[in-house]
């Protein structure tokens, strides 16, 4: 159904479609990253699967992206992403690090800690743009506190699925994320692939299972180059990378076999020598 609405400047627009309902995304990414991030530590399928939770967690930030942006962001769009991808990137370092901090809170809470911590973040941050910014769009705290969220998950199931658990130790996010300088390139990357779809399918006849499965294509784009940056301490780092090709060769024919049937080009010969 589509309803008009206000755009993030008071421009008149229209609400997206949609299709698939958000509580289904929201819960597909959030107990689809956590599983692959608590199951990271398994011996070699262990990252095959967190890089699996990180592209849940993409696919639901992704349809975020598109409800909120519908509004009228504008170039709001790869902004909104590259903020609250932040947002991920520093809930992840604070919530893996809180058992460090507290011998009364056990390590296996530590994802969720950062998923708490982000999602605090992005309500405050979608308050923050309602009240001050006057961002007069209705479901903005909701979609910025979607946002984070996906963004701490994506973030954080990928830095397990380079080191192969998800506890800030030498062995584990620390030596091979954190300091090898990873886990912020991680950040720039989660966030692109967050933002990218919408962009990419953005226009009158955009639709959201086109954009999500572009969303699906850049999260096992995402998983392919996690695959190679695992080389440093996962001997299997080619099984992360296989099946993110696979992953990716078949969202990708979905994708390009969607936007041809969708798709009109007409054929009009030379262009006039005068303007018609």
């Amino acid at each position: 159904m589509v309803a008009p609405a206000t755009g993030g400047h008071g421009a008149p627009t229209k609400v997206a479609e949609v299709e698939i309902p958000p509580i289904r995304l929201i819960a597909f990414g959030t107990i689809g990253g956590l599983i692959g991030i608590y199951l990271s530590g398994i011996p070699v399928v262990g990252p095959v699967i967190a890089g699996l939770g990180g592209v849940c967690a993409i696919f639901w930030g992704a349809d975020a992206v598109r409800r909120v942006a519908s509004y009228g962001l504008g170039t709001g769009v790869p902004s909104i992403g590259a903020m609250l991808g932040a947002v991920g990137l520093l809930s992840t370092i604070m919530g893996v690090s809180v058992p460090l901090l507290s011998k009364a809170i056990p390590s296996l809470l530590a994802p969720i800690a950062a998923l708490i911590i982000a999602l605090i973040i992005g309500a405050v941050s979608g308050i923050v743009g309602r009240v001050f910014i006057k961002m007069e769009i209705p479901i903005f705290v909701q979609c910025t506190t979607e946002l984070a969220g996906a963004s701490v998950l994506s973030v954080l199931a990928f830095s397990s699925a380079i080191a192969g658990s998800y506890l800030m130790t030498g062995s584990g996010l620390l030596n091979p994320t954190l300091l090898t300088g990873y886990m912020p390139a991680l950040y720039f990357m989660c966030a692109m692939a967050i933002q990218h779809p919408f962009n990419a399918c953005l226009g009158p006849n955009e639709d959201q299972y086109r954009t999500l499965k572009c969303a699906l294509a850049a999260g096992f784009a995402m998983m392919a180059i996690v695959g190679i940056l695992s080389i440093i301490k996962n001997p299997y780092w080619w099984l992360i990378s296989l099946v993110a090709a696979v992953g990716w060769a078949i969202s990708m024919k979905m994708f390009v076999k969607d936007v041809f049937e969708n798709t009109i080009v007409q054929r009009t010969g030379w262009w006039p020598e005068e303007e018609q």
